[in-house]
């Protein structure tokens, strides 16, 4: 009887030092638990907009341009001859760099107008191509503003970030957005076709940092632009280069003003902020929701805003602008084409077909070198005038210059892109 008393005692203590220890036992609360998320990398901010021409790669805040120095003092390695030599005002595609590893593709640009070596001279643009990422090594990583990230970022979120671009191009292999700002800076965008993630960024700016700041920037307008005379009639000659542009006269070269004082506005954010003594540029005008891309020139002495040059390359088109426009003879946007060969009677043009988009333009010039001219397209399966075009530059002015060749692009990228 007293073993068994003894035997439940000795249960009843195990019992009761099984309680007390799970008494012991804590159970965490829900927000003290760690999940996978908590614990996810804090993604990287870069502040400012595209325009800036910055964002991050691996960690680096880069802005274009950037001394070689500058960026050989971040860690970059140059794969190359930093001894070799550029010419003033120029630049050396291909110039490649190594970071943690990985190659980053560059534009070595010479600001100065005197030969330069390499190490002194600026990373003007950057290439960056996530195709190119040396097979089983991590992927560079790259953030652009508002939190666009390389391989993570679609086509979708980056439109919703950066609105429509100046240029788009989808095609089978890939898929490609542009944003243009003025003259020098440009913003180049590629997505594989398949995720239409971001795998390819170029990011352009060749303003030079070292030039004149804005305080000798001169916004009086030229005393050419002060001359300027609005015309009366649309000439019948095509060498006095006159047009009716939506219900308004001008003679090209024609005042930013003049088309300022008839309702356009200068985009000022898709404009060039200075354009140099005796140089082009590039501007974006707008009018009830069209817009209007040009190539401006400054005649005066000194630096000076878009708003006080002259527009030399004036188009109106029925896919684009869709400004009303007429030229010398009578000829007018939307004319037939049998019409608009009736009135050009025996004027001499040249003539050249373009079979992708199925139409013809005839040329008239009016210099020597071809510079100068109008021009008359016909849109073939309507058989219409689909487009007109006046370009013309102040006498004396020198055609053969770099920044006249790279407005010219930019202006015709811009008309494709709209």
């Amino acid at each position: 009887m007293k073993s068994c008393r003894y035997l439940l005692l000795m249960l009843l203590i195990v019992m009761l030092a099984g309680c007390e220890k799970q008494e012991e036992e804590t159970v965490p609360l829900v927000s003290e638990m760690v999940t996978d998320e908590e614990v996810k990398p804090e993604v990287p901010v870069i502040k400012g907009a595209l325009k800036d021409i910055g964002f991050l790669v691996q960690g680096q805040e880069i802005s274009l341009p950037l001394k070689y120095q500058e960026v050989i003092a971040a860690g970059w390695i140059f794969k190359g001859n930093e001894e070799d030599m550029i010419d003033g005002r120029s630049y050396r595609e291909n110039q490649e760099f190594e970071l943690e590893g990985q190659v980053i593709t560059t534009q070595m640009t010479n600001f100065s107008t005197e030969q330069m070596s390499i190490k002194e001279c600026f990373v003007g643009a950057v290439v960056i191509d996530m195709a190119q990422i040396a097979e089983g090594s991590e992927a560079i990583s790259v953030t652009l503003p508002e939190g666009i990230s390389m391989l993570e970022s679609t086509i979708v979120q980056v439109e919703e970030a950066y609105g429509n671009p100046t240029d788009r191009y989808e095609g089978e292999d890939k898929l490609m957005l542009t944003y243009e700002f003025g003259l020098n800076k440009r913003v180049i965008l590629i997505f594989a076709p398949k995720t239409e993630k971001l795998n390819r960024i170029e990011f352009y700016n060749l303003e030079n940092p070292e030039e004149e700041n804005e305080e000798k920037v001169s916004k009086e307008p030229s005393e050419a632009i002060r001359e300027y005379q609005e015309p009366e009639v649309v000439a019948e000659d095509f060498g006095a280069c006159t047009i009716s542009y939506d219900q308004a006269l001008y003679r090209v070269p024609a005042p930013v003003k003049a088309f300022a004082d008839k309702g356009w506005e200068v985009l000022k954010e898709q404009s060039d902020e200075v354009i140099k003594p005796g140089e082009f540029g590039s501007a974006a005008l707008a009018k009830d929701d069209r817009n209007l891309y040009t190539i401006v020139y400054n005649p005066g002495e000194e630096a000076t805003v878009v708003d006080n040059c002259f527009v030399t390359t004036l188009y109106a088109d029925l896919a684009v602008t869709k400004v009303p426009a007429k030229i010398a003879k009578g000829i007018t946007l939307g004319m037939s084409r049998e019409d608009c060969l009736a009135a050009l009677g025996d004027a001499e043009y040249e003539e050249q077909t373009d079979e992708k988009l199925n139409t013809v333009t005839y040329y008239i010039y009016h210099d020597e070198e071809k510079m100068c001219y109008t021009s008359i397209t016909i849109d073939n399966a309507l058989q219409l005038v689909s487009g007109i075009k006046i370009v013309n530059y102040p006498e004396g002015v020198s055609k053969e210059g770099s920044s006249i060749s790279e407005a010219a692009k930019n202006l015709e990228m811009a008309m494709k892109g709209m």
